[in-house]
């Protein structure tokens, strides 16, 4: 019998409810006492992810 540890490995950036979200885009901090635009992405082992943008215009930037 194999045993697999109860706790998930973290994605690599990825904001968590523990951590103060930062622009995926700039970098910037995320007050999350505000609204902010997200996008979700399912990763390969099935986790969901969200990607966290301090605008709509980070949102709709290119990826660099």
């Amino acid at each position: 019998m194999s045993q697999e540890s109860s706790t998930p490995p973290r994605p690599l950036h990825a904001n968590t409810a523990s951590s103060t979200p930062v622009c995926e885009h700039c970098g910037a901090c995320i007050d999350a006492n505000e609204w902010y635009p997200v996008e979700t992405e399912t990763a390969e082992d099935g986790t969901l992810l969200f990607h966290s943008f301090c605008s709509d215009r980070c949102r709709s930037a290119p990826e660099q």
